[in-house]
């Protein structure tokens, strides 16, 4: 059993895999308190620290093709390896190939006027998104009930905005029938 509105409650929440394990880790306390969420966004989280992850290595692993293929752009004469490069920046199947297949499928590629790869660079966002991602101190209003809650408030004042003063008064006299007609709105 852990203490309410602890880290480590919600640490706990976000690995528990049963209902048995969350059940001791609350005491019994329901699943809808501010922990429950907490723990499943700490979880949704992780698993999107993990996707960022493996998109900020793909896509510096591209940067760096990209920047190797466009210096050997550079060179008047290109060997086997060298077209091998290119191929794998173009996306080509390569496997098994000789030097002097890697040159014929190069020349291929030519030809055809194909063209160049593009990528999205890994930026200084998607880098503080990342360790966003990775900070484990966060509130209820970074969850996905907390977004949520947000984007209904936002709805509502909208909708009350686009009431005419009749409108809100009849609304708001429904909502507090204690209150009188001399509401100003």
């Amino acid at each position: 059993m852990t203490l309410p509105q602890s880290d480590e409650r919600v640490k706990a929440l976000a690995v528990a895999k049963t209902h048995g394990e969350r059940f001791v880790l609350t005491g019994g306390s329901h699943l809808n308190s501010d922990d429950a969420f907490k723990g499943i966004a700490m979880s949704v989280r992780k698993t999107q620290l993990n996707e960022a992850k493996a998109n900020k290595k793909k896509r510096q692993m591209l940067e760096k093709r990209d920047t190797e293929a466009r210096n050997l752009l550079t060179k008047t004469s290109l060997n086997g390896a060298d077209c091998g490069k290119l191929l794998t920046w173009y996306g080509v199947d390569r496997k098994n190939l000789s030097a002097q297949q890697n040159k014929a499928k190069w020349s291929k590629v030519i030809d055809e006027n194909r063209p160049e790869p593009t990528f999205v660079k890994w930026t200084d966002a998607d880098e503080a998104a990342m360790k966003d991602l990775e900070s484990t101190d966060f509130s209820l209003k970074d969850t996905a009930l907390g977004r949520l809650k947000t984007a209904r408030r936002t709805e509502f004042e909208a909708d009350i905005a686009s009431m005419t003063q009749e409108e809100r008064a009849e609304y708001f006299r429904k909502l507090n029938p204690t209150v009188g007609t001399a509401v100003d709105l």
